[in-house]
């Protein structure tokens, strides 16, 4: 069955004007008519015989030039030739384009996953970032805290497991990926961990914040008026024995902030600073009662004078609201020193 190829083919026209050459070729001499006659209707007729209405200009140019023939293919006809040659090109097409998707999908692959480490790392250091506000009792550090652990363990079992990240669906990843993944894992679960543990703190910590403010803004309070009394203990000819308690009343006033705030210092929890601000609290009060009540055991006599009398009334009440801060302190002192554990884990393996 005979095609035609565009630019390939030979129209039939052409065909036939290479007959009609031949004939138009021959000498118009009126001597040699008879022969010449003759001699151009042979060479016509054996010209017709051997036209090909299949033929192309490639296939003639081959033809004129000798025997080349196409590796593998050259055996077949001229017509089986092209064919095989076409398929060999739409194949070579098709698979192109197949490697071409390929390509493109990994690439869309690999850089989603790049995308998703780089916000895993991101909520890593807001992890990080985000502990110590929350042991300080910051409310806001808390939703981080809770928001990236989230996201993070998200982002992990994406990673690991494949799944659907932004509207796009994720593989899962290749041997040598998960075992990366793997170890990340592992070193996550401690932080994990220590991250639940803060977040189940949350109403300890926030308290213990408060109060800790709470102590904070009391405290040039109550200096200031230790400072006055120990003035007026020296020039009201108190004894060398009141003066020095007046005097120890303003140390520990500042060795009791200084002791509190020790708490939220990146060493975390000293037993012997917890000992001491118990110890402190219980010297200020009876110091204090001793000056308004008198006390033999610590050579105190009652305060008398009335200005005095008033700062140490001052004193007294100022201080109960101390105390109450102190002993909430103490009495989550456990609850603490877990989230201050925690809070080490996470610093050392994020």
């Amino acid at each position: 069955m005979a095609f035609n190829l565009p630019l390939f083919s030979k129209e039939k026209h052409a065909v036939a004007a290479e007959g009609t050459g031949m004939v138009s070729g021959l000498p118009s001499d009126d001597n040699s008519s008879a022969d010449a006659a003759k001699s151009a209707a042979d060479r016509l007729a054996i010209h017709d015989s051997t036209l090909n209405p299949n033929a192309t200009y490639i296939g003639d140019v081959l033809q004129k030039s000798g025997d080349i023939r196409l590796p593998l293919i050259g055996y077949l006809p001229l017509q089986k030739q092209v064919r095989v040659l076409l398929i060999m090109l739409a194949s070579a097409l098709v698979l192109g384009a197949a490697f071409v998707w390929l390509n493109s999908d990994y690439n869309a692959l690999t850089s989603m996953q790049t995308q998703i480490a780089g916000d895993a790392l991101m909520h890593s250091q807001r992890v990080g970032k985000a502990t110590p506000n929350a042991i300080q009792g910051n409310p806001v550090a808390f939703t981080q805290l809770a928001d990236s652990r989230r996201e993070f363990n998200n982002d992990l079992s994406i990673l690991m497991n494949g799944g659907t990240y932004q509207g796009q669906r994720i593989s899962k990843p290749g041997a040598s990926m998960a075992s990366s993944l793997q170890k990340t894992q592992k070193l996550w679960q401690n932080s994990d961990k220590s991250a639940a543990t803060i977040l189940k703190l949350q109403k300890e910590l926030t308290g213990f914040g408060a109060t800790l403010t709470k102590m904070n803004a009391i405290s040039p309070d109550l200096l200031e008026l230790t400072e006055q009394i120990s003035t007026l203990k020296a020039q009201g000819g108190a004894s060398s024995r009141e003066i020095a308690a007046a005097g120890q009343l303003v140390m520990l006033t500042q060795r009791l902030a200084r002791s509190a705030n020790e708490f939220l210092s990146s060493e975390g929890v000293n037993p012997e600073t917890a000992f001491l601000l118990g110890k402190d609290t219980n010297t200020f009060r009876d110091i204090t009662e001793g000056f308004l009540n008198g006390n033999e055991t610590l050579r105190l006599s009652k305060t008398t004078e009335p200005e005095t009398r008033e700062k140490l009334v001052d004193l007294q009440n100022l201080f109960g609201e101390y105390q109450k801060s102190i002993s909430l302190i103490l009495g989550n002192l456990q609850n603490f020193i877990a989230a201050k554990q925690a809070e080490e884990t996470i610093f050392k393996e994020n």
